[in-house]
């Protein structure tokens, strides 16, 4: 905030931080603004999906709401870092995100005191795994009025068997990614305690079987041959469109844990990738099958999830959602809210200007924004003066922090 109020016209340090750390203002209400302007701006789209994700931001220390030691996707590994699960809204090349929802480690909700001085409210202390959360802003969205054509999401969610049968319950349209060791059933299992024999000592059986063997969907893969992939357009690219090998097949799926086995549609994505022509394989499982939508639909949806890892870099290189020090719910969700109104600002641009400049990028409008907005030619005696304010800043910042640790 200091670099921000050094440059923009009008701005004071004090203010700013008064608005992102205390000011009252719903950052719920906001992101719901947003998510519905979304919405308008695809209202002629022929295919809108909400995609789910997570993304983390490496912190240090253990004051930030919901920071634990816990894996970090940005970073590959476990550090120590804040988690949310996100929301947005694509169609096309287009997209923004339009919902988040902070994750909150057993750590933090099993620990009251912690939670009081992060300011988490009351009604969020308990404990939700990612699945959950994601869940609630699909039913958030869909009570809200957004369209959500259908919902996509990685591996993670794919293998959550009770968030898919949650979306499908819900009525809700999914095309979402599994693991590739995740077991399916080319035709549908009998499953079924074993009866006991009488023959046999011991307790009788108490565990489902099934009356035949899965096998995982990559091995499923390899017994299949060339005709039974389908060359389709899965997506437009940023240099042009992306084809690749398509196959879908009607599985079943069952958890062992209980009697319900599961229908579904697989999809199998075969991609030439990289100056090496190295294969890469994606699987998919969808409640929607080819008698519904066409092979290339189905490919279609289920390749648009890269548009959110777009999102989210776009949301870190330009709009700076990583770039904060701020420690408590409010500020997060303020801060989050801002960063989601700033990228349906560039929206806005990129649809109202992609017949005339159609290559027009988030750094193109950030760059004519420094240039018209934040461009302050400075003198010696400016800067000095201005090193003299950032200073007075600091100094105030550290005695009120002794003050309030000795009081």
């Amino acid at each position: 905030m200091e670099r921000m109020t050094e440059k923009v016209h009008n701005s004071e340090y004090y203010q700013m931080q008064h608005f992102i750390s205390e000011s009252p203002w719903d950052a719920e209400a906001v992101k719901q603004d947003v998510a519905g302007d979304v919405h308008a701006a695809f209202k002629s789209a022929a295919l809108v999906g909400f995609m789910l994700d997570e993304s983390g931001t490496e912190k240090k220390g253990k004051e930030s709401v919901g920071v634990a030691h816990q894996y970090c996707g940005n970073k590959g590994k476990v550090c120590n870092s804040q988690v949310a699960v996100y929301g947005c809204l694509v169609e096309g090349i287009y997209g923004a995100l339009v919902d988040a929802r902070l994750y909150l480690p057993a750590e933090w909700t099993n620990d009251v005191a912690r939670c009081k001085k992060a300011g988490i409210p009351k009604g969020y202390r308990q404990y939700k795994k990612k699945t959950e959360l994601a869940l609630e802003m699909v039913r958030a969205q869909r009570k809200a009025g957004i369209r959500m054509d259908f919902v996509g999401a990685d591996a993670f969610y794919g293998n959550d068997g009770e968030f898919l049968e949650a979306l499908d319950s819900d009525g809700e349209l999914f095309v979402i990614d599994i693991h590739s060791n995740r077991q399916v059933y080319s035709r549908r299992p009998v499953i079924a305690v074993p009866p006991a024999n009488p023959e046999l000592a011991g307790r009788p059986p108490k565990n489902y079987q099934s009356d035949i063997d899965g096998s995982s969907v990559e091995a499923y893969m390899q017994g299949l041959t060339g005709n039974q992939w389908e060359k389709v357009q899965v997506r437009k690219g940023t240099k042009g469109i992306i084809n690749a090998q398509v196959h879908i097949k009607e599985v079943f799926t069952w958890d062992d844990k209980k009697e319900v086995r599961t229908h579904r549609w697989l999809l199998v994505i075969m991609k030439i990738t990289g100056q090496d022509g190295k294969t890469e394989y994606r699987y998919a499982f969808s409640n929607a099958g080819n008698e519904q939508f066409t092979c290339q639909q189905l490919a279609h949806m289920m390749a648009q999830r890269f548009w959110i890892e777009y999102c989210f870099r776009e949301m870190k290189q330009e709009i700076g959602m990583a770039d904060y020090q701020i420690r408590g719910w409010l500020d997060w969700h303020h801060h989050i809210a801002l960063c989601m109104m700033a990228q349906y600002f560039i929206l806005t641009q990129k649809l109202l200007l992609k017949e005339d400049i159609p290559l027009l990028s988030a750094y193109d409008i950030r760059m004519m924004l420094i240039k018209q907005l934040m461009d302050k030619q400075k003198t010696d005696a400016d800067l000095i003066d201005q090193l003299a304010i950032r200073h007075q800043q600091r100094q105030r910042d550290i005695n009120r922090y002794y003050s309030k640790n000795s009081s």
